[in-house]
């Protein structure tokens, strides 16, 4: 008697090995992997995009920042020539008024100048987002 309903014991715990559900259990690992894949995916997608985004960042910076230097240059032609005006009003050659006429065009370039600066700044910014944050160029 002993024996008997431990035969059944044994069958009805035969009964719910993985062998019966192994179709259940590959369909769940089969999800299982594609979820995976899709997380590296999405994953490997981010780092691209990410670094796509460091390079344009970096590279607005860099022309931007060759592009500040070459406004400096023009803001600095242009101061040298509000100061020959200014030497020749004092040596009696021109009148004042020609001397507020080429202040003119070198305000107009400190004014672009602040704009390429505000530029720079700006894209410094993006380039230190796209970093992290906590970057500081050296």
């Amino acid at each position: 008697m002993f024996r008997h309903s431990a035969q059944q014991m044994g069958v009805t715990a035969g009964l719910t090995l993985p062998i019966f559900d192994s179709g259940r259990l590959n369909a769940n690992l089969d999800i299982t992997k594609a979820q995976s894949n899709l997380t590296v995916a999405n994953y490997n997608k981010a780092v691209v995009d990410a670094v796509n985004d460091v390079a344009r960042a970096a590279s607005q910076v860099e022309t931007l920042a060759q592009k500040n230097q070459h406004q400096q240059q023009i803001e600095h032609d242009a101061q040298r020539v509000v100061g020959l005006a200014q030497a020749r009003f004092n040596a009696g050659i021109i009148a004042g008024s020609r001397v507020s006429e080429a202040k003119i065009p070198a305000l107009r370039e400190q004014c672009n100048g602040l704009l390429l600066q505000g530029q720079w700044l700006d894209a410094s910014i993006q380039l230190t987002s796209a970093l992290g944050g906590g970057y500081h160029a050296s």
